[in-house]
């Protein structure tokens, strides 16, 4: 009997608490393995796509990022289906096919010949030719030009100017996949800065296994950018961005007019597209370095603008919060043409960003212990022949035929330590023949001798 049985035989009787309970237990279990089969398909998919592009592309070196891989981590640790954590539905699969711009030069031909090939597939239904049943339906160009680019998309898109950019559309029964590929990754200098958005998407999948994206600029702090911590961050359900945001804060003050509205609208766009991961199941952004401050508005109306919630407001520098929509008015439409000002609407005070230092939650390590351990010798020993400190005595006296000496020795046992060694010479091992026993009496090592006995033995 499977879920779907179950949900119409609950169906079937008195509605309680009860069986309303046991029906949404049933639909999340049914979504769960959808999601889960998805998934499959997802990396059926890629893993022949990647395959078939290495027989056209012999010198690229596909990685998979971005989300796709983020969700095969979420999915550890969930069990139940969750609203875009763990969801792989609706996420395209982001590939990048050369590590270096070098190596798709090489090969451009190859690379040409390959979205050609997958566009003339598209074009002709006929063509007995799936990825695991997924047949392409579209190829689409999305490379960015530099009449693209404006103040308000973003920090990043600069840097992918005339980097080769498809999306290959594949679909089965209905059911569509995008993978997104771009040729080669940008090196320019400042791009390093910029690329890792949040340490949890830092992560990539190749043939050789997952890495991680790392930052080649030392000014920027990577310290939640390796695989404990972006675990912790996805366990703990907090997102890490230590973009360098205080580089453009910092002087902010000091821009003109039309720099800070640069910056501003920059600033908005990058709230309004990347801050969909707190969407996506996860509660908080955090920095090691310094983020916006925010706040998610639900309820109130924005009064400067008349929108209705939700939506985020921005922390100025005067501590007033300013809706996305606001801001974006406000510097966007110009009141006067004989002022340069950029003022709060609440206190008329200059507007200025504040960067958060709400630190992130990090893996808890335990003290040291403050005073020294207890040993309980007769635990240490159960079911041992020797201690570890009877085994070290006698390897000592063994390689050294003297005595283990002491650090710190009273004077009862410097002389018990002087005894013994009068009685142990340094003739105790010949290596010839056993030592004849002392004034003609053989002692059974029956049991453990004490040094109080070895010397009463001595001085007999």
């Amino acid at each position: 009997m499977d879920e779907n049985s179950f949900i119409t035989f609950l169906k079937s009787q008195p509605e309680t608490a009860e069986t309303k309970q046991m029906i949404e237990y049933f639909k999340n279990q049914i979504k769960f393995k959808k999601q889960t089969l998805h998934f499959q398909d997802k990396f059926r998919v890629v893993m022949s796509f990647i395959k078939f592009m290495k027989t056209m592309c012999l010198h690229s070196n596909p990685k998979i990022y971005g989300s796709f891989i983020r969700n095969i981590f979420e999915k550890l640790f969930i069990h139940t289906a969750d609203i875009g954590y763990g969801d792989p539905v609706n996420h395209d699969i982001d590939i990048m096919v050369y590590s270096y711009k070098d190596n798709y030069d090489e090969e451009i031909q190859s690379f040409n010949d390959f979205i050609s090939l997958m566009r003339i597939i598209s074009n002709n239904s006929t063509f007995d030719f799936d990825f695991y049943g997924f047949k392409v339906v579209d190829v689409i160009e999305n490379t960015i030009k530099a009449e693209d680019i404006t103040d308000a998309n973003g920090f990043i898109k600069k840097f992918m100017i005339n980097i080769p950019h498809y999306t290959i559309i594949l679909d089965k029964d209905n059911i569509k996949l995008k993978i997104d590929l771009i040729a080669y990754k940008s090196h320019d200098y400042e791009f390093d800065s910029w690329q890792n958005e949040f340490n949890i998407n830092s992560l990539s999948l190749s043939e050789e296994g997952i890495l991680i994206k790392k930052n080649s600029n030392m000014n920027v702090n990577d310290s939640s950018y390796n695989l404990f911590e972006i675990i912790n961050s996805i366990i703990n359900r907090n997102a890490i961005c230590n973009l360098p945001f205080m580089d453009i804060v910092n002087d902010f003050m000091y821009k003109t007019r039309s720099q800070k509205v640069s910056i501003l609208n920059q600033i908005i766009w990058f709230i309004m597209n990347r801050f969909k991961i707190l969407t996506l199941g996860y509660n908080e952004i955090y920095s090691d370095v310094g983020f916006f401050d925010y706040k998610i508005e639900k309820e109130e109306i924005c009064f400067l603008s008349g929108n209705e919630p939700p939506y985020i407001a921005l922390k100025l520098e005067c501590e007033h919060y300013i809706s996305l929509m606001a801001l974006a008015g406000i510097i966007n439409i110009r009141s006067s043409e004989y002022t340069e000002a950029l003022k709060c609407p609440i206190c008329r005070n200059d507007i200025n960003i504040v960067l958060s230092t709400k630190k992130p939650e990090k893996i808890k390590i335990p003290l040291q212990p403050t005073r020294e351990l207890i040993r309980i010798d007769k635990y240490e020993t159960d079911g041992k022949l020797f201690s570890e400190e009877n085994m070290e005595y006698i390897n000592h006296l063994i390689r050294n035929q003297s005595l283990p000496v002491v650090k710190q020795e009273t004077q009862t046992d410097a002389r018990l330590r002087r005894d013994l060694t009068d009685f142990i010479s340094q003739n105790l091992l010949p290596p010839a023949e056993q030592p004849a026993p002392r004034r003609g009496i053989v002692h059974t090592l029956v049991t453990r001798r004490t040094r109080e006995e070895y010397i009463a033995l001595n001085r007999t």
